[in-house]
């Protein structure tokens, strides 16, 4: 999950409400993600979450707000 401009702390309620749907969930603070890098940050953060012992190969997702859908695109 990644921030809006806002930083990462404002979207803490909403990444524990998804966390409770049953989903595993990293909150990203979007502005420590450089544009002009933005696709290998992201592609990073991925295949990290899928090397975790309780990943599900295959199953994973980026949703991003504001300036954070911009980076997660």
């Amino acid at each position: 999950m990644l921030s809006g401009i806002d930083h990462a702390p404002p979207y803490e309620g909403e990444a524990r409400r998804v966390a409770k749907l049953g989903y595993d969930v990293v909150l990203v603070d979007s502005n420590s993600i450089p544009r002009d890098s933005a696709p290998d940050v992201v592609r990073s953060y991925v295949e990290n979450a899928l090397k975790l012992p309780y990943a599900l190969p295959g199953k994973v997702a980026v949703v991003g707000y504001s300036l954070g859908g911009g980076r997660a695109l």
